[in-house]
């Protein structure tokens, strides 16, 4: 099992997604929760918390998303991915929002199952100028 693929194959043995992936973290949206990320998602967090008035909508989440220079249809897709259907976004679902930009940014699959395969290399999201995200 040494790539993405290997992970994703549906015909694959039956474990080879949480094997790869390690012990006790497979591929969830909690994928992300002891990895020390880049002060980007700081930045970039506060910055939609303010500019949606407290809480991040998936409306805020995509215009944060836009300083990334991405396609729109990446970035639909990383808000579909990262939205739980809850009015607001938590900062988890942010910071897997980010971390998918990053992989989109640098070719790879915007998904959750890729954020928990690279979660100790993650690329760093280039979003230059978010801290300037406002209302709309």
């Amino acid at each position: 099992m040494s790539d993405l693929y290997d992970i994703l194959d549906p015909w694959g043995p039956s474990n080879a997604r949480t094997a790869a992936a390690g012990p006790g973290i497979g591929t969830s949206r909690e994928c992300l929760d002891k990895v020390v990320l880049p002060p980007i998602y700081i930045i970039a967090y506060s910055a939609a918390l303010k500019s949606g008035g407290g809480r991040i909508t998936r409306d805020v989440l995509q215009r944060a998303l836009e300083f990334s220079h991405l396609p729109r249809q990446t970035i639909g897709q990383i808000v579909l991915a990262a939205d739980t259907g809850s009015e607001a976004l938590t900062q988890r679902d942010f910071n897997l929002a980010l971390a998918m930009a990053a992989l989109a940014q640098k070719n790879m699959s915007p998904t959750i199952e890729s954020v928990a395969f690279h979660r100790e290399d993650l690329p760093v999201p280039e979003l230059d100028g978010v801290e300037t995200l406002t209302t709309s």
